[in-house]
């Protein structure tokens, strides 16, 4: 008679699936230490920025072409159906049990939580088949980029206390944060759509880097960040920055994979902050994903 648990796997099983992707994890972070894994990453975020880096991570190894995953019920009540025989994708989901515990001080029952980080299957898009894939994606204008979202941008950064002014500046530089004014300034004379990408750009310091002088300490490190958070962006918005950014990106080649992991999950929070702001998120599908790990 065979065992009656859930998925049909004993706690052992469950255990050593979820070792064997956190393994799998570590392997894949360490393949983003070169400019042309870590621009392959950005475009994967572009994607599926609403899971979590680990999860992206796991993703990017099983499925590479992937651009938008669900479980098994979540396809169905999109109206389409997971093919016989298609291989699941493997992520960490997140959960909590309420558990009843005695005091050892009291000898009371008290109640706490448990942190599960359950091992979940998931399917991409292209596994499935059914109803057209619905999509949130924006229709753009083409020329000054999408109608109304400098304003937007503009508009939620002097919300949030800064001050964003254009003027002419020299040498090449684009744009600047400025922490202890919370200015940010960009060139007099460039175009709506340039214009956005370096707004993007330096909103991006605003939200990650908190001073000056960590800016001045880690240049590399912050200029990575804020050009990865704004190509993702621009992606979103249908606007191609690839030969702007990949200059920017490509010193990234001598960074450790714990640093690594670090500014890749910063570069999600703040491209999900800002798309927030932005209304990219009003109209997004609620998705098993919101609890991932």
């Amino acid at each position: 008679m065979s065992q009656n648990t859930k998925q049909g796997k004993t706690p052992e099983q469950r255990k050593a699936e979820r070792e064997a992707l956190l393994t799998t994890l570590g392997e894949k972070v360490a393949t983003l230490a070169s400019s042309a894994e870590w621009v392959n990453y950005l475009r994967f975020m572009t994607a599926l920025r609403r899971y979590s880096f680990n999860n992206l991570m796991l993703i990017a190894v099983q499925c590479p072409h992937a651009t938008q995953v669900a479980g098994f019920r979540k396809w169905q009540q999109l109206g389409r159906q997971v093919r016989k025989g298609e291989k699941a994708i493997k992520i960490l989901g997140y959960s909590t049990k309420k558990v009843t515990k005695t005091d050892p001080a009291t000898g009371e029952e008290i109640e706490d939580r448990v942190t599960r980080f359950p091992v979940l299957s998931v399917f991409d898009l292209s596994q499935t088949d059914g109803d057209p894939n619905p999509t949130t994606t924006y229709t753009l204008p083409t020329g000054d980029g999408p109608a109304g979202t400098l304003d937007r941008l503009i508009g939620w950064l002097t919300s949030e206390g800064w001050t964003v002014k254009e003027e002419a500046l020299a040498g090449g530089l684009e744009g600047y944060t400025d922490h202890t004014r919370h200015l940010i300034v960009t060139k007099t004379d460039l175009e709506p759509a340039a214009r956005l990408v370096v707004l993007l750009h330096e909103t991006a310091h605003a939200l990650l880097h908190v001073n000056d002088a960590e800016y001045v300490a880690h240049r590399g490190l912050c200029e990575t960040e804020a050009e990865s958070t704004a190509y993702v962006l621009a992606n979103l918005l249908g606007i191609d920055v690839d030969a702007s950014s990949i200059s920017y990106i490509a010193g990234w080649s001598n960074a450790k994979p714990d640093v690594l992991t670090a500014a890749a999950t910063n570069v999600l929070r703040a491209v999900n902050t800002i798309a927030a702001a932005l209304g990219l998120d009003e109209d997004e599908r609620a998705g098993e994903e919101a609890n991932a790990a």
